[in-house]
């Protein structure tokens, strides 16, 4: 029975002493170096990489009133933009021949009704 109580004794010494060493090696503050060096430039070392879908915070539908070619595109991506700010321009020369088309169509119909306007003025 002593020899089993010793034991145990010892077991709970060792155990003891196991808790007192932890905790003074743990205490210790090991010596801290810093290593400096002058800045310089030079090529990124270290590259980040993620992966993942982006969201827009904000998503604004934008419109024309009529469609053709860009001419100048005055906003890009992500731009922060104002209200009433002129964000793209159409090229005008689409327009214009359809307006040069139409303009001609209504000089040809002028002239086709002026004889009737003339001729409709003499019987009255």
């Amino acid at each position: 029975m002593h020899v089993r109580r010793s034991h145990a004794l010892i077991g709970i010494a060792v155990v003891l002493l196991a808790i007192a060493t932890g905790f003074v090696l743990r205490g210790r503050a090991a010596d801290v170096r810093y290593v400096t060096v002058a800045v310089d430039r030079g090529d990124v070392l270290d590259v980040a990489g993620a992966t993942g879908t982006l969201q827009a915070v904000t998503t604004v539908q934008v419109g024309s009133q009529v469609s053709g070619t860009i001419q100048s595109l005055s906003a890009d991506f992500n731009s922060v933009v104002r209200k009433g700010q002129v964000l793209a321009r159409l090229d005008p020369s689409l327009l214009q021949a359809h307006l040069g088309q139409a303009q001609g169509r209504l000089d040809d119909r002028r002239v086709q009704e002026a004889p009737l306007n003339v001729s409709g003025r003499g019987h009255r």
